[in-house]
């Protein structure tokens, strides 16, 4: 569902780097491209295994719970941002740039019944992981299907993941979370 040509109202330039994108399958070290994600070098493409297999301490994936509608418009949004430059500053009030969970917060806030609440931090508004997840564990009817938890294996020599999915996954990011979904003592 997500083509150049639902980009009705934009401009020709949007619609070419969004046909860019949709084309963009491999990374140059030959790994998928099937991640968006917004690092110092701006926001970019990169791959789930390269990270699983370099970069990760810890990964959470949340699925929205949304309609295939509004899955297609957020990735639009989403696809749109790449190219864009890193928020060394995290201000959400600033879109002309954009950090990790900035992306999350611009393709998905305000689709299906999903509405983040930003957090002043140092005088700017904005949106952590720990938000996120803790948004997601706190509601009554849950905004996200949590897909999985990976975390580095302390007795991999290689730094290698242990990925948990389904039910296992939910309940350990329950864990990890924990000690923030306690209420605050007196």
């Amino acid at each position: 569902g997500v083509t150049p040509d639902r980009l009705v109202d934009t401009t020709e330039s949007k619609r070419r780097t969004l046909a860019q994108s949709l084309e963009k399958a491999k990374l140059p070290s030959g790994y998928d491209a099937d991640v968006v994600e917004a690092v110092a070098e701006g926001v970019i493409f990169n791959s789930l295994d390269y990270l699983l297999k370099n970069h990760v301490n810890r990964m959470v994936v949340l699925r929205p719970r949304i309609t295939p509608e509004d899955r297609a418009g957020a990735l639009l949004a989403t696809f749109l941002m790449v190219g864009g430059q890193y928020d060394f500053n995290f201000d959400f009030a600033d879109v002309t740039y954009l950090c990790c969970t900035e992306v999350i917060y611009r393709s998905i806030h305000k689709r299906g019944t999903i509405d983040f609440t930003l957090v002043p931090r140092f005088g700017v508004q904005t949106l952590c992981a720990d938000d996120i997840m803790l948004y997601h564990l706190r509601q009554e009817q849950p905004k996200f299907d949590v897909i999985l938890v990976a975390e580095e294996d302390p007795k991999s020599k290689k730094h290698l993941a242990r990925v948990e999915t389904g039910p296992e996954a939910a309940s350990r990011l329950r864990e990890l979370m924990s000690a923030k979904l306690a209420p605050a003592g007196p």
